[in-house]
């Protein structure tokens, strides 16, 4: 199955966000043991992380054709009720 033109740089770029949210959750396992002035740095590497990641998976999301006509098709009843 092909990725169509306008799908692939959404489609990469939300790759790379889900894989560095990945990578980045895996090194706060590794991190565990380093405290700063009282707070974990894997807490906030592990929770900058998890956001990266779900940031890709969302960017993936709102770039598919079916919900760009969805929204497209909201803005214009909102604009055109207004």
């Amino acid at each position: 199955m092909q990725i169509k033109n306008y799908l692939k740089k959404p489609f990469i770029s939300g790759l790379i966000f889900i894989l560095l949210g990945i990578i980045m959750i895996l090194i706060s396992i590794h991190l565990s043991k380093i405290h700063f002035c009282g707070i974990s740095i894997s807490d906030f590497v592990s929770m900058l992380g998890t956001t990266i990641f779900i940031f890709g998976l969302f960017s993936i999301v709102i770039q598919l054709p079916d919900w760009r006509r969805y929204f497209e098709k909201s803005l214009s009843n909102i604009v055109i009720h207004q």
